[in-house]
């Protein structure tokens, strides 16, 4: 993810592809593209995929060259990509790769935070506990994400800046420039929607973690609190599972 998110950095126009490894690879190639606007493209052996046959090396090593290019082409945008459509950037604010900057009375830019993008609005099944899917990168490079209960902007939208900024988030500090970031988030529209629950497990087909969900639902599902929590870590790979577990 981080090298996706590094390339739409230095190349924001570009149209991006990410190759997928099948197996373990597959659903962290889906999640970089979706951070970044891009395409998924995935390695099809058919019905003679050897052994240990799993990326496009293993594919132009059998096949070759032409057989490569004809699936990259096939390449497809994950459901609820994460380009930011016109919606995620409320007028009056605009996004470099330097920030987000907002426009005073007199139309000078004033840089108000590091990039911070509003991804989605999360909201639960019977349409409450609404929030903002928010994601930005912190000074070491490291992606986060994090569905914001729209609540925590009950007062002065202090409790939301306090957890963006410990998690990384560089933040002006003038008064204008924290009442700038609230305004930001709130009237941030975006088109996509996803599904917040408040307690990890199985929801509509997925099994959703802190951090990170897995398996199929009908939209994304998204895990929503006032803290981002990593109560799981990974270790090993399937296979070391399969034949040590």
């Amino acid at each position: 993810m981080k090298v996706a998110q590094a390339m739409r950095a230095a190349h924001p126009d570009a149209e991006i592809t990410v190759l997928a490894d099948l197996g373990n690879g597959q659903q962290k190639a889906v999640d970089a593209a979706r951070s970044v606007g891009g395409a998924v493209a995935v390695p099809d052996f058919g019905d003679t995929r050897g052994d240990g046959e799993t990326d496009f090396n293993d594919m132009h090593t059998r096949f070759g060259t032409a057989a490569v290019a004809s699936q990259i082409k096939k390449a497809a945008k994950p459901d609820g990509d994460g380009r930011p459509d016109k919606g995620c950037v409320p007028r009056g604010f605009s996004i470099t790769k330097e920030g987000v900057f907002y426009t005073d009375d007199d139309g000078m830019p004033h840089w108000m935070c590091s990039p911070l993008h509003v991804r989605a609005l999360v909201r639960d099944r019977a349409s409450e506990n609404w929030g903002r899917l928010l994601e930005w990168t912190d000074a070491d490079d490291h992606p986060h994400v994090w569905a914001m209960p729209m609540e925590m902007l009950r007062s002065d939208g202090a409790d939301m800046r306090g957890e963006l900024a410990r998690l990384g988030l560089d933040i002006a500090p003038s008064n204008r420039a924290r009442n700038k970031l609230t305004e930001y988030v709130t009237t941030a529209k975006p088109k996509a929607r996803g599904r917040c629950v408040t307690r990890t497990g199985w929801h509509s087909g997925a099994f959703v973690f802190p951090d990170q969900t897995i398996g199929n639902a009908s939209e994304r599902v998204i895990f929503q609190s006032e803290a981002i929590m990593r109560a799981y870590s990974q270790a090993g790979t399937l296979d070391d599972w399969k034949r040590d577990v």
